[in-house]
């Protein structure tokens, strides 16, 4: 049956209301009250717009829905380690090039139909073909032997290093070793999908709405589109788990679904920053069901490094000796974010709490601007700071109190310009950019290798040959202690060297009710103890 449009003004009721953006939660347990076979979800309309594994790229969307319709040959457990799903084991060959992968031979999809390698091949293929039309697939997969140029289209041949061994065995060959390969395969761009399935779609109908084998714990059972979703446990799955049925409500924004909750509608709703903020230090009415964590996601201050006046490092480095960073996080993010100093995350083992970070010293920035070949604040050339076209909330207010603190401790006033787009912010000479990163799969590779020279998300726009080349070692030695130590020499030449300046790392704000036990949450925003859940609600 056809709900009706979920907004606002249908919803409220005189609860109270709030404004902002929707956060991610990281790894957190509710022990409450159990029982129960259904979960109500509260998300956007945007995230239920695109459930095709291969295109979907937010980690909000991949943790809150793909991951529970669809699988691949790994799974991240609730210690963010890497364990099989479809792949039962897996070989390395001691040049570290190729991964034989052996599939457990009872796995099925959800109509009983049993998952071979080649299902995993012309799943890889089709994520990786020009025609999917993929942004991220030649990324993930660049160190497969053939992938990145197919996916180019460069060559119509298909992938070489992707080979079918036998119905339970898929080889891989890669052109260099790479130690974190595995935790790769948790990426959405290697889920494991029905070729029938991809080839009864239209334009019309994209066919994961009629689709009939799922490869995850849940298949996607009723879809009504910009309203509702329902999943149906699929009986097929390893893991089964108590909940047998999740409901999504597909909604304007966090503060409608947060409408939702208080309506007894929904069993999880995001929050927006201005709920958070009210619930943890003022409003205690939701306080016992509020949580928020931290998350494998930070943002960043990038001073353009190609940029006059920023390709001089002591211009760099007076800009971020002159942030308040204390100030800046109780009044621009009020408390709610947790201070960033690195680029590794506390919980990946090559994470170092005694890096040294750049610290708030006015009069050291003054030295340092007079040490530039600018000598002043006079001496410099006019400078821009990027603001979004639909820039609002914590950002807008980021952008305000850094040009504040630089005009009062350096002398200088920043203008702003409206960038419309991420992709043009890329390509524009916009000297100053506030943006995130946030990790798709548990290694600190994915920490830092977005500043590797002539990387298309280098926002930094940051290029030191001698810099990629230990990236690189980092990222094959099979000595775990060895890389460990590279990451966190790579990481220190960031901060040394005032390539970029990390401001926050991001927090999760939902609440759960009551009724709900047992929600694991990670900070890769995964649910992997889901079998555990239960709802007496």
């Amino acid at each position: 049956m056809m709900t009706s449009p979920v907004n606002r003004r249908s919803l409220l009721l005189g609860a109270a209301t709030a404004a902002g953006f929707a956060a991610l939660p990281r790894e957190y347990v509710l022990a409450q009250e159990s029982g129960g076979q259904e979960f109500r979800i509260a998300t956007t309309v945007g995230m239920g717009s695109q459930l095709d594994p291969h295109l979907t790229y937010g980690v909000t969307s991949i943790g809150l829905m793909t991951y529970f319709m669809w699988a691949g040959l790994t799974r991240m457990d609730e210690n963010l380690e890497i364990v099989p799903d479809i792949a039962a084991s897996w070989d390395v060959s001691d040049d570290g090039l190729v991964y034989t992968f052996h599939l457990d031979p009872d796995r099925k999809y959800s109509d009983g139909s049993p998952i071979t390698a080649n299902d995993v091949a012309w799943s890889w293929q089709r994520s990786l073909n020009p025609e999917t039309q993929s942004i991220v697939a030649g990324a993930y997969m660049s160190n497969i032997v053939g992938a990145p140029e197919y996916w180019r289209g460069e060559t119509e041949e298909l992938p070489p290093g992707i080979k079918v061994v036998d119905d339970q065995t898929l080889e891989v060959t890669l052109t260099a070793p790479q130690n974190y390969f595995p935790k790769i395969l948790i990426h959405p761009s290697t889920i494991v999908v029905k070729q029938s399935d991809v080839e009864a779609g239209t334009p019309e109908s994209p066919w994961w709405r009629t689709a009939k084998a799922f490869s995850g714990p849940f298949a996607l059972t009723d879809y009504q589109e910009g309203q509702s979703a329902t999943l149906t446990a699929n009986q097929q799955y390893p893991r089964q788990s108590a909940i047998t049925t999740l409901i999504y409500r597909f909604v304007e924004d966090a503060q409608t679904q947060f409408l939702l909750y208080q309506n007894d509608e929904v069993d999880l709703s995001p929050l927006g920053v201005t709920d958070a903020e009210n619930i943890k230090n003022s409003d205690d009415s939701f306080r016992d069901e509020f949580l928020d964590p931290a998350i494998w996601a930070q943002t960043n201050l990038y001073f353009r490094n190609d940029l006059a006046p920023f390709d001089d490092e002591h211009v760099r480095r007076a800009f971020m000796l002159a942030i308040d960073k204390e100030t800046f996080l109780a009044s621009v993010l009020r408390g709610l974010n947790p201070n960033q100093n690195g680029l590794i995350f506390p919980g990946l083992p090559p994470y170092n709490p005694d890096l040294a970070p750049i610290p708030f010293d006015p009069e050291a920035a003054q030295a340092e601007l007079a040490a530039s070949t600018y000598g002043s604040a006079e001496g410099l050339p006019p400078i821009e700071f990027n603001m979004f076209g639909d820039e609002a909330g914590a950002d807008q207010r980021t952008v305000v109190v850094l040009q504040e603190m630089w005009k009062q401790n350096l002398g200088v006033t920043v203008e702003t310009r409206v960038v419309p787009t991420y992709d043009e912010m890329l390509t524009t000479d916009v000297h100053i950019v506030v943006a995130g990163e946030a990790l798709h799969y548990p290694d600190p590779y994915q920490c830092m290798s977005y500043l590797r020279s002539g990387q298309s998300f280098n926002i930094a726009r940051f290029s030191n040959e001698e810099w990629d080349t230990k990236l690189e070692q980092a990222a094959t030695t099979l000595d775990e202690a060895e890389a460990v130590t590279l990451y966190q020499e790579l990481e220190q030449y960031i901060i040394d060297h005032a390539v970029l300046y990390p401001l926050y790392q991001w927090s999760a704000f939902f609440v759960v009710k009551p009724t709900v036990r047992n929600v694991q949450v990670t900070s890769m925003y995964t649910f992997p103890n889901f079998d555990q859940v239960t709802n007496a609600g």
